[in-house]
């Protein structure tokens, strides 16, 4: 079962992830703290529409498949999985005041409903809660590339 993606869980993983060594190495993959605060908030930003949409990259094993097993829990964002394009053009570098400004906005309009986030590009449209979970899994995926488990 995912755990709640609240403003608790948000300040704790800015702040855990701010204290790293700018330069500290993930146990897997290549981002560095700051860039994966960077990667985060980017994400928190698309499902805030404050990123240009991308194309469809799941279609069917993506929006039926990949999206069941992933949200359902049944398994973890594999590691060394490609990201959606619209990472591309996100920050290089990124700050946990960033990641906590945009997430809490995400939190807060998710509390209230008044979000409309796009679809997904790779596990195409998802509810409210859907993007929560995703949130929060993404959020645990790349805090477990640095040991911390919150």
């Amino acid at each position: 079962m995912v755990k709640a993606f609240d403003e608790a869980f948000v300040a704790a993983a800015a702040e855990r992830l701010a204290a790293l060594p700018p330069e500290q190495a993930p146990d897997w993959g290549s981002m560095r703290p700051p860039q994966v605060l960077a990667h985060l908030t980017t994400a928190v930003r698309y499902s805030l529409n404050k990123e240009a949409l991308t194309p469809d990259e799941g279609g069917f094993m993506g929006h039926h498949i990949a999206k069941r097993l992933i949200l359902g829990g049944l398994i973890k964002l594999p590691k060394g999985a490609k990201a959606p394009k619209f990472y591309a053009a996100g920050a290089k570098e990124g700050s946990a005041d960033a990641l906590k400004s945009e997430s809490i906005e995400f939190v807060q309009g998710y509390g209230a409903r008044t979000l409309e986030p796009p679809a997904h590009p790779f596990f195409g449209p998802l509810t409210l809660d859907e993007w929560a979970k995703l949130h929060r899994t993404h959020f645990d995926h790349h805090l477990k590339q640095f040991g911390i488990v919150l």
